[in-house]
């Protein structure tokens, strides 16, 4: 008997995950329903939203980050002064149409690649969406969006309504097209769309002229739309590990862009307008085909 417990007790050092966490016991009773602005039920365990959060009639920031939901109830409606709302890292598997209707919303977080940029834990716990419905539309307020590590395999068309969006993430997911209306969000200035099973971009991304970083990493990408010269403000384009043989000329007229990764594909040749370039302070090219990796009088 001491010999197996023994075994237990070593069995729970080694592999402490086997322990099975108990959901916290939260107090709501010393906050005011009335005054309280922000909660932060982030990491409890929680399996279920507290029907207590419904009752903060003016909450305006709610996180929920690393628990065990599984849903939304209907009853986030009632939240509708939420501005920032953090879902991230839970179970969830769909989206409530319900949850379309807080109007005020400015940051709304499935995912936490935007926060916690290039590492995210999520990638070992994460939510498991596999439609965005189309009310989406209805968050015109939205300025960061992340639905990172999830399971969409489109983004719908009604994205379009999201003019004052700022960072979008939609990182590790299973995204096969872009809309042609991603084209609209004017304001956007981080597109994270690296591991995904995209083939090729529409014209009207380059339409984002106020675009600062572009992340479309691992990835089938073929090709660039030959419009990439009107990214006139992009400092940072990663495009590695895809199957890319050109490199459009039109990437020379990104005269801010600081960082350049072109890894990793089956590029031949650098286009000679590289060379007007002159804040290329990172350029990544090894794992191509190409023969001379230096740009002509750069």
């Amino acid at each position: 008997m001491q010999r197996f417990l023994k075994h237990i007790i070593v069995t729970l050092m080694l592999f402490p995950s086997l322990v099975i966490a108990q959901e916290y016991t939260i107090n709501f009773d010393d906050l005011d329903r009335e005054s309280t602005k922000a909660l932060d039920l982030s990491n409890k365990n929680l399996t279920d939203i507290p029907k207590e959060v419904f009752e903060f009639i003016n909450l305006e920031k709610l996180n929920l980050r690393n628990n065990n939901l599984k849903e939304i109830p209907k009853e986030i409606s009632q939240l509708n002064t939420l501005k920032i709302l953090d879902l991230s890292m839970n179970g969830i598997t769909e989206i409530p149409v319900e949850l379309f209707d807080l109007s005020n919303l400015e940051k709304l977080y499935f995912g936490d690649q935007l926060r916690y940029r290039f590492f995210s834990e999520s990638a070992k716990r994460q939510n498991f969406i596999e439609e965005i419905p189309k009310e989406i539309g209805n968050l015109d307020k939205l300025r960061e969006l992340d639905f990172s590590y999830n399971l969409i395999p489109s983004i719908p068309t009604e994205i379009e309504k999201l003019v004052n969006l700022e960072k979008l993430s939609f990182t590790n997911n299973r995204i096969t097209e872009l809309p042609n209306t991603i084209g609209s969000l004017k304001q956007l200035m981080w597109l994270h769309i690296e591991r995904n099973k995209l083939t090729a971009l529409p014209n009207e991304l380059t339409d984002l002229k106020n675009l600062r970083e572009l992340y479309l990493n691992t990835n089938y990408i073929e090709a660039l739309p030959k419009s990439m010269g009107k990214f006139e403000n992009l400092n940072t384009l990663s495009i590695s590990n895809n199957r890319l043989r050109t490199i459009p000329e039109s990437v020379g007229d990104i005269l801010l862009l600081s960082t350049l990764d072109i890894s990793n594909n089956r590029i031949e040749s650098l286009p000679r307008d590289l060379k007007f370039l002159k804040h290329l302070n990172n350029f990544y090219r090894s794992g191509n085909l190409i023969e001379n990796y230096e740009i002509p009088n750069h």
